[in-house]
Protein backbone atom coordinates (compact mmCIF):
# COMPACT_ATOMS: atom_id res chain seq x y z
CA UNK A 1 0.00 0.00 0.00
CA UNK A 2 1.26 3.49 -0.81
CA UNK A 3 2.28 5.96 1.90
CA UNK A 4 2.89 9.29 0.12
CA UNK A 5 -0.43 11.06 0.77
CA UNK A 6 -1.13 8.92 3.82
CA UNK A 7 1.85 10.47 5.61
CA UNK A 8 0.39 13.94 5.04
CA UNK A 9 -3.17 12.97 5.99
CA UNK A 10 -2.27 11.00 9.10
CA UNK A 11 -0.67 13.79 11.13
CA UNK A 12 -3.29 15.15 13.46
CA UNK A 13 -4.98 11.72 13.62
CA UNK A 14 -5.41 9.46 16.65
CA UNK A 15 -1.75 8.41 16.70
CA UNK A 16 0.73 10.60 18.55
CA UNK A 17 3.12 12.58 16.37
CA UNK A 18 6.10 10.59 17.65
CA UNK A 19 4.45 7.24 16.96
CA UNK A 20 3.53 8.22 13.40
CA UNK A 21 7.09 9.35 12.74
CA UNK A 22 8.41 6.07 14.17
CA UNK A 23 6.12 4.03 11.90
CA UNK A 24 6.94 5.89 8.72
CA UNK A 25 10.69 5.94 9.46
CA UNK A 26 10.61 2.16 9.89
CA UNK A 27 8.66 1.56 6.69
CA UNK A 28 10.62 3.99 4.51
CA UNK A 29 13.96 2.68 5.81
CA UNK A 30 12.84 -0.94 5.65
CA UNK A 31 15.49 -2.34 3.23
CA UNK A 32 18.28 -1.11 5.52
CA UNK A 33 16.71 -2.11 8.83
CA UNK A 34 17.19 -5.74 9.93
CA UNK A 35 14.94 -5.12 12.95
CA UNK A 36 12.06 -3.65 10.93
CA UNK A 37 9.43 -6.26 11.84
CA UNK A 38 10.23 -6.36 15.55
CA UNK A 39 10.31 -2.58 15.88
CA UNK A 40 7.07 -2.08 13.97
CA UNK A 41 5.30 -4.89 15.85
CA UNK A 42 6.29 -3.36 19.20
CA UNK A 43 4.83 0.02 18.17
CA UNK A 44 1.58 -1.55 16.99
CA UNK A 45 1.15 -3.62 20.16
CA UNK A 46 1.21 -0.56 22.40
CA UNK A 47 -0.59 2.06 20.26
CA UNK A 48 -4.13 1.77 18.87
CA UNK A 49 -4.35 5.08 17.00
CA UNK A 50 -5.66 5.99 13.55
CA UNK A 51 -7.15 3.19 11.45
CA UNK A 52 -5.56 4.20 8.15
CA UNK A 53 -2.07 4.36 9.65
CA UNK A 54 -2.53 1.11 11.57
CA UNK A 55 -3.76 -0.87 8.57
CA UNK A 56 -0.98 0.60 6.44
CA UNK A 57 1.61 -0.43 9.04
CA UNK A 58 0.12 -3.89 9.60
CA UNK A 59 0.01 -4.50 5.86
CA UNK A 60 3.73 -3.71 5.67
CA UNK A 61 4.44 -5.83 8.73
CA UNK A 62 2.76 -8.94 7.31
CA UNK A 63 4.27 -8.66 3.86
CA UNK A 64 6.23 -11.81 4.75
CA UNK A 65 5.13 -13.56 7.93
CA UNK A 66 8.00 -16.04 7.78
CA UNK A 67 10.49 -13.24 8.51
CA UNK A 68 8.65 -12.21 11.68
CA UNK A 69 8.35 -15.80 12.90
CA UNK A 70 11.96 -16.58 12.03
CA UNK A 71 13.22 -13.58 14.04
CA UNK A 72 11.02 -14.18 17.09
CA UNK A 73 11.03 -16.83 19.83
CA UNK A 74 8.15 -19.30 19.47
CA UNK A 75 6.57 -18.23 22.77
CA UNK A 76 5.72 -14.88 21.10
CA UNK A 77 3.47 -16.66 18.58
CA UNK A 78 0.17 -15.71 20.31
CA UNK A 79 1.17 -12.04 20.29
CA UNK A 80 2.03 -12.17 16.57
CA UNK A 81 -1.22 -13.97 15.76
CA UNK A 82 -3.15 -11.40 17.77
CA UNK A 83 -1.68 -8.64 15.59
CA UNK A 84 -2.56 -10.58 12.44
CA UNK A 85 -6.11 -11.07 13.70
CA UNK A 86 -6.44 -7.29 14.16
CA UNK A 87 -5.09 -6.85 10.63
CA UNK A 88 -7.62 -9.32 9.19
CA UNK A 89 -10.51 -7.57 11.00
CA UNK A 90 -9.49 -4.22 9.53
CA UNK A 91 -9.19 -5.64 6.02
CA UNK A 92 -12.61 -7.26 6.46
CA UNK A 93 -14.07 -3.93 7.60
CA UNK A 94 -12.70 -2.14 4.52
CA UNK A 95 -13.76 -4.95 2.17
CA UNK A 96 -17.29 -5.10 3.62
CA UNK A 97 -18.00 -1.37 3.40
CA UNK A 98 -20.81 -0.71 0.91
CA UNK A 99 -20.02 3.01 0.54
CA UNK A 100 -16.26 3.23 1.08
CA UNK A 101 -16.11 6.74 -0.43
CA UNK A 102 -18.00 7.94 2.67
CA UNK A 103 -15.41 6.54 5.10
CA UNK A 104 -12.49 9.00 5.53
CA UNK A 105 -9.87 6.51 6.75
CA UNK A 106 -10.52 4.13 3.82
CA UNK A 107 -10.34 7.00 1.31
CA UNK A 108 -7.09 8.24 2.90
CA UNK A 109 -5.44 4.82 2.83
CA UNK A 110 -6.48 3.66 -0.64
CA UNK A 111 -6.40 7.10 -2.27
CA UNK A 112 -9.71 7.40 -4.12
CA UNK A 113 -12.65 9.81 -4.17
CA UNK A 114 -15.90 10.47 -5.97
CA UNK A 115 -15.32 11.98 -9.40
CA UNK A 116 -15.79 15.78 -9.31
CA UNK A 117 -19.05 16.92 -10.88
CA UNK A 118 -20.12 13.33 -11.54
CA UNK A 119 -21.36 11.52 -8.44
CA UNK A 120 -21.60 8.10 -10.05
CA UNK A 121 -17.93 7.33 -10.62
CA UNK A 122 -14.83 6.89 -8.46
CA UNK A 123 -11.41 8.34 -9.27
CA UNK A 124 -8.50 6.15 -8.11
CA UNK A 125 -5.11 7.75 -7.65
CA UNK A 126 -2.48 6.39 -10.07
CA UNK A 127 0.48 4.46 -8.69
CA UNK A 128 -1.35 3.27 -5.57
CA UNK A 129 -1.84 -0.31 -4.38
CA UNK A 130 -5.48 -0.37 -5.49
CA UNK A 131 -4.86 1.26 -8.87
CA UNK A 132 -1.98 -1.09 -9.72
CA UNK A 133 -3.91 -4.23 -8.76
CA UNK A 134 -7.01 -3.24 -10.71
CA UNK A 135 -4.95 -2.33 -13.74
CA UNK A 136 -2.95 -5.57 -13.56
CA UNK A 137 -6.19 -7.57 -13.59
CA UNK A 138 -7.41 -5.59 -16.64
CA UNK A 139 -10.26 -4.17 -14.56
CA UNK A 140 -9.01 -0.64 -15.21
CA UNK A 141 -8.17 0.53 -18.70
CA UNK A 142 -4.84 2.21 -19.41
CA UNK A 143 -6.75 5.37 -20.30
CA UNK A 144 -7.73 6.33 -16.74
CA UNK A 145 -8.45 5.36 -13.17
CA UNK A 146 -12.19 5.75 -12.73
CA UNK A 147 -15.09 3.31 -12.53
CA UNK A 148 -18.77 3.24 -11.59
CA UNK A 149 -19.60 3.13 -7.86
CA UNK A 150 -21.03 -0.40 -7.80
CA UNK A 151 -18.23 -1.75 -9.96
CA UNK A 152 -15.66 -0.09 -7.72
CA UNK A 153 -17.13 -1.63 -4.53
CA UNK A 154 -17.11 -5.14 -6.04
CA UNK A 155 -13.56 -4.88 -7.33
CA UNK A 156 -12.13 -3.28 -4.21
CA UNK A 157 -13.62 -6.10 -2.15
CA UNK A 158 -12.17 -8.70 -4.52
CA UNK A 159 -8.67 -7.20 -4.30
CA UNK A 160 -8.74 -6.99 -0.50
CA UNK A 161 -10.18 -10.49 -0.03
CA UNK A 162 -7.54 -11.96 -2.37
CA UNK A 163 -4.78 -10.17 -0.45
CA UNK A 164 -6.12 -11.34 2.91
CA UNK A 165 -6.62 -14.91 1.65
CA UNK A 166 -3.03 -15.17 0.40
CA UNK A 167 -1.60 -13.87 3.66
CA UNK A 168 -3.93 -15.89 5.89
CA UNK A 169 -2.99 -19.13 4.15
CA UNK A 170 0.71 -18.25 4.51
CA UNK A 171 0.25 -17.49 8.23
CA UNK A 172 -1.60 -20.75 8.83
CA UNK A 173 1.03 -22.75 6.99
CA UNK A 174 3.96 -21.11 8.80
CA UNK A 175 2.48 -21.61 12.26
CA UNK A 176 1.45 -25.19 11.52
CA UNK A 177 5.09 -26.00 10.78
CA UNK A 178 6.45 -24.62 14.08
CA UNK A 179 7.63 -27.45 16.33
CA UNK A 180 5.90 -25.98 19.36
CA UNK A 181 2.50 -26.18 17.65
CA UNK A 182 2.91 -29.22 15.40
CA UNK A 183 0.53 -31.90 16.78
CA UNK A 184 2.81 -34.67 15.49
CA UNK A 185 5.81 -33.51 17.55
CA UNK A 186 6.04 -34.04 21.30
CA UNK A 187 7.73 -30.78 22.24
CA UNK A 188 8.27 -29.49 25.80
CA UNK A 189 10.25 -26.27 26.40
CA UNK A 190 13.32 -27.03 28.51
CA UNK A 191 13.31 -23.61 30.13
CA UNK A 192 10.30 -24.48 32.32
CA UNK A 193 11.06 -26.05 35.73
CA UNK A 194 8.99 -29.16 36.51
CA UNK A 195 7.56 -31.79 34.12
CA UNK A 196 3.94 -31.19 35.14
CA UNK A 197 4.21 -27.45 34.65
CA UNK A 198 6.02 -28.11 31.37
CA UNK A 199 3.12 -30.20 30.11
CA UNK A 200 0.47 -27.73 31.28
CA UNK A 201 2.12 -24.65 29.79
CA UNK A 202 2.95 -26.47 26.58
CA UNK A 203 -0.65 -27.67 26.19
CA UNK A 204 -2.23 -24.28 27.04
CA UNK A 205 0.12 -22.48 24.68
CA UNK A 206 -0.71 -24.85 21.85
CA UNK A 207 -4.47 -24.58 22.44
CA UNK A 208 -4.27 -20.77 22.49
CA UNK A 209 -2.47 -20.66 19.15
CA UNK A 210 -4.81 -23.26 17.64
CA UNK A 211 -7.87 -21.20 18.62
CA UNK A 212 -6.29 -18.03 17.26
CA UNK A 213 -5.67 -19.74 13.93
CA UNK A 214 -9.33 -20.85 13.78
CA UNK A 215 -10.49 -17.28 14.53
CA UNK A 216 -8.28 -15.87 11.77
CA UNK A 217 -9.54 -18.42 9.25
CA UNK A 218 -13.13 -17.65 10.27
CA UNK A 219 -12.53 -13.93 9.65
CA UNK A 220 -11.39 -14.74 6.12
CA UNK A 221 -14.34 -17.07 5.48
CA UNK A 222 -16.79 -14.43 6.72
CA UNK A 223 -16.05 -12.12 3.76
CA UNK A 224 -15.56 -14.80 1.10
CA UNK A 225 -18.20 -16.69 -0.87
CA UNK A 226 -20.64 -18.47 1.42
CA UNK A 227 -19.92 -16.16 4.34
CA UNK A 228 -22.90 -17.20 6.48
CA UNK A 229 -22.13 -18.87 9.86
CA UNK A 230 -23.57 -22.23 8.74
CA UNK A 231 -21.58 -22.20 5.49
CA UNK A 232 -18.39 -21.30 7.36
CA UNK A 233 -18.95 -24.11 9.88
CA UNK A 234 -19.47 -26.63 7.07
CA UNK A 235 -16.31 -25.38 5.29
CA UNK A 236 -14.18 -25.65 8.45
CA UNK A 237 -15.30 -29.25 9.03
Amino acid sequence: MQYGKLIQNSFGSGLTFGTQVDIFKLVIRRPKSPHFEKGLANILRRDQGDKAVRLFALDCLFDDISIIVGNSPQHEAPSTLDLFHRYSLMVREAASERSPWEVPWICALFQFKKKDGDGVRIDIRRGTFLFNHLQASKTLSDAGGSMLLGEFVRNMKRVLVDRLRTRTMKVDRVFAELSLFNPYIRFVPRSLPGPRQDDGNWFNHRVQVHLQRITILDTLCSIGPGGSPSARMKHQR
